[in-house]
């Protein structure tokens, strides 16, 4: 019961991390040794968007490191990813389970071989412009969905967590930019709403993004970038699926 409870909430907060739904003021920098003066920010994280723009490609291994606040307890996830813009991304999970999210032909796709079941829901449902992921793949630009809020360096204990020492890094954080509504309390949660981009001093290249709930979930996904610009093949982006596969389609 506990593992499907997991899945289950796996689901939820994957959902949650690709809208992008985030809190807390001055979080992700909170307690940061060296912070950047807002124009020195400003400056790298415009560089970031042109330097990113020239990369339509990225292969590579991701650690996920997620803390269930609501469930009390936390796991590290592995495997591999692949992004390919501007709308093809595929999580393949290694450890501690095995499951597979694809991004691909406007949905989304949720494999998961142990419970034989696969979950299919309308990005449009789930994907805005802000979300975390929305700039990995390149969906939306940074100045235009996004107002920066700041960049610090990460100290060296939260460097040795996500295995990127001795990597020059910055995490710059930013903050949904607000637009009219007719929904009344839209408004209301963009403002409270955070996201982080983790990058590399050194080429200007994403590196990871972060993210916290309001049940206090937080989950970090760091890339460990292997291949750029190179040509990924179709059947990445196409899962073999068993026949005795259920199959839930969210209208």
């Amino acid at each position: 019961m506990l593992s499907l409870l997991k899945i289950t909430v796996k689901i939820a907060f994957f959902s949650f991390f690709i809208c992008g739904r985030l809190l807390a003021e001055n979080y992700f920098c909170a307690g940061a040794s060296s912070r950047l003066d807002f124009s020195a920010s400003s400056k790298f994280v415009g560089e970031a968007q042109v330097s990113y723009r020239k990369v339509f490609s990225v292969a590579g291994d991701f650690l996920q490191f997620s803390d269930y606040g609501a469930l009390d307890f936390s796991e590290v996830s592995r495997g591999k990813v692949w992004f390919v813009k501007p709308d093809l991304a595929r999580f393949s999970y290694a450890e501690p389970e095995p499951q597979e999210y694809l991004m691909r032909s406007a949905k989304i796709y949720h494999y998961s071989p142990i419970d034989r079941q696969l979950s299919v829901r309308d990005i449009k449902d789930l994907f805005l412009p802000e979300a975390p992921v929305a700039f990995l793949i390149g969906v939306g630009e940074l100045e235009k969905s996004l107002r920066l809020m700041g960049c610090c360096q990460l100290d060296d204990k939260r460097l040795e967590r996500y295995q990127l020492k001795p990597l020059s890094t910055l995490l710059c954080e930013f903050k949904p930019r607000e637009k009219p509504s007719k929904k009344g309390d839209e408004a209301e949660r963009a403002s409270s709403s955070r996201l982080a981009i983790l990058f590399s001093v050194a080429d200007k290249i994403p590196l990871g993004v972060e993210s916290l709930d309001e049940s206090g979930n937080k989950i970090t996904i760091v890339l460990d970038i292997k291949e750029r610009n190179k040509e990924v093949s179709p059947a990445v982006f196409a899962m073999d699926i068993p026949d005795s596969t259920d199959f839930i389609k969210y209208d």
